[in-house]
């Protein structure tokens, strides 16, 4: 009877686990690659300029810290969302990134493209955002800088 309720316990810890590493170790997980590339494929381009291509490597995220949820959950309380929904999918995200952007020509303005090369942003603020029936991950800079900074 002790070897079977052991193996209950056992296999219950195991789901538990896989569910945590799965969840990205007790958070509501983290934004993929992909996640962080789809963000700014939304967002970079402005009137401005226009991204053309966008590469994101050396992806890390973690779990904000207390103090950080704290003021997390104040930002949400002004703005008249429930701290907890807010909060709930919030990370921070250090990448390195390549994107190459192309200039505009209007009849009053005329911008050069450049690129970006192996810019490291830190600290980088995402949050799951509902979207139909799934979420979509939205980041805290809209716009990639020229330079770290």
């Amino acid at each position: 009877m002790k070897i079977i309720s052991s193996c209950r316990s056992s296999l219950t810890t195991l789901g538990v686990a896989a569910v945590l590493s799965a969840c990205g170790a007790g958070s509501n997980g983290y934004p993929s690659s992909e996640d962080v590339k789809a963000w700014h494929s939304r967002t970079a381009s402005n009137g401005y300029v226009k991204l053309r291509t966008v590469e994101i490597t050396d992806l890390d995220c973690t779990t904000p810290s207390s103090k950080e949820m704290e003021q997390l959950t104040r930002a949400a309380a002004f703005m008249g969302s429930k701290a907890e929904e807010a909060i709930k999918g919030a990370v921070k995200c250090s990448y390195t990134v390549n994107a190459s952007f192309s200039g505009v020509d209007k009849p009053f303005l005329k911008t050069e493209g450049y690129e970006v090369n192996g810019l490291k942003l830190k600290n980088q603020g995402f949050m799951r955002v509902p979207k139909g029936d799934g979420f979509e991950w939205h980041g805290s800079t809209r716009r990639l800088p020229k330079t770290a900074g």
